[in-house]
């Protein structure tokens, strides 16, 4: 008898600028485990999913925002030399790097070194979990470190021999709330929860025209302490035209777009418009983050039932922080 010949697996994606290790595997999401005869969903099920991104400390920041477009990842394990994890590099931290114009070739290392940093060493204890962490225990640690000076929206997730499992993002967290497979734990917290319940008010949010420059826009989301700014027109800048988040900033940051380009020039170029990302308001969280997953978005616009008129924003940091909130829904959630 001929022995079945194994099958092929898919191939790794692979970019390969200096000092990186490529991605692990994506695997499908595992089903729920069961203890003591009920199903819950872990940090482990869902970290890594879809690839974790480990750079060295000498990496410069241009290669290390090229390699998150490239993967589609929000933030990478820095390690040092003998492959001990010595912070992480975020899309706030390109946001921030972008905003002051700081030179490419700036290496990770002087990043976490600088005051800059959103994940340097020193916070590492507080934004780490184990793998067997349940989803719901770990969205309460995103949504604790939601303010502050280091505020974040990841976790690193590693193992008891300090191995670095993968950092899991806030849209991660979405990811297995649209999952077939979350345990009963995650339903019981969102429930029949609408984006209207979780969203930021449209009041709340940063508004810049498209006449306004990036620099302008960049300046906005910081000071507002917000990942996304509303790019408006009209003379009550009533006409939402779209959206620059902090995905823009790492884009433009990897491609070297000047800070002097106008917002309303790069969503022309880089289509930041607001139809991709419309969700209404009545519409169930499950609904809006199997959206966010399908675009592979963080931010959707909410609109009026049946309506045009936008209302606020929802992000996957919202869905995370009411996943980890001791109430069913919570009525603000920060960015």
């Amino acid at each position: 008898q001929q022995q079945q010949q194994p099958q092929e697996q898919p191939p790794l994606q692979e970019v390969q600028p200096a000092r990186w290790s490529s991605l692990v595997r994506p695997r499908p999401l595992a089903a729920a485990p069961f203890v003591d005869g009920v199903s819950f969903t872990t940090v482990g099920d869902v970290a890594g999913q879809h690839g974790k991104v480990v750079c060295r400390g000498d990496t410069t920041l241009r290669e290390a925002a090229a390699l998150l477009v490239a993967t589609g990842r929000t933030a990478a394990a820095v390690v040092d030399e003998s492959g001990a994890m010595s912070g992480a590099f975020t899309e706030n931290d390109v946001l921030r790097a972008y905003r002051v114009d700081l030179s490419w070739e700036c290496s990770l290392n002087e990043w976490l070194r600088s005051d800059s940093a959103r994940m340097p060493s020193f916070v590492m204890r507080m934004l780490t979990v184990e793998p067997t962490m349940g989803l719901v225990e770990a969205a309460a640690r995103m949504r604790s470190m939601s303010s502050g000076d280091f505020a974040s929206r990841h976790l690193v997730v590693r193992d008891p021999s300090a191995a670095v499992h993968g950092i899991l993002s806030s849209l991660d967290v979405a990811r297995a709330v649209c999952s077939t497979s979350f345990g009963p734990e995650v339903a019981a917290r969102l429930g029949g929860s609408t984006v209207a319940e979780v969203m930021k008010p449209r009041g709340t949010l940063p508004l810049c025209r498209d006449s306004a420059t990036m620099e302008e826009a960049l300046d906005r989301m910081v000071s507002c302490r917000q990942n996304c700014v509303l790019v408006a027109d009209g003379e009550d800048m009533s006409t939402l035209l779209g959206v620059v988040t902090t995905r823009d900033a790492l884009m433009a940051f990897s491609e070297g777009i000047p800070l002097n380009v106008l917002v309303g020039h790069w969503m022309f170029c880089f289509g930041s418009a607001v139809d991709p990302r419309v969700v209404e308001a009545d519409v169930a969280l499950v609904a809006a983050a199997t959206k966010m997953c399908h675009s592979a978005v963080h931010h959707l616009v909410v609109v009026a039932p049946q309506s045009t008129e936008v209302v606020g924003i929802i992000s996957s940091s919202d869905m995370a922080q009411a996943l980890g909130s001791p109430e069913r829904v919570i009525a603000e959630c920060a960015l």
